[in-house]
């Protein structure tokens, strides 16, 4: 169930499948991980979210932070 948030909840991946057309127009995944990697900062940012591991406050910054990022990704 999606949520206002943009949080999906209450579903399980079971299985993933390739295929070389998607059958809707457009409909070709967004590479995050590796465009967050090109992206300038990028790689800090993955480095910054290693370093934050026990500390909550700086997680919440850290994960904020990265949702504007992620959503400016084009």
């Amino acid at each position: 169930m999606a949520v206002a948030s943009g949080n999906v909840q209450g579903f399980e991946i079971i299985t993933v499948d390739i295929v070389a057309q998607p059958s809707a127009p457009g409909a070709y995944p967004t590479p995050v991980y590796e465009h967050l990697m090109n992206t300038t900062g990028g790689y800090k940012a993955f480095t910054m979210a290693k370093e934050v591991q026990g500390d909550p406050k700086a997680q919440k910054y850290l994960a904020e932070n990265l949702v504007k990022i992620i959503r400016g990704l084009k």
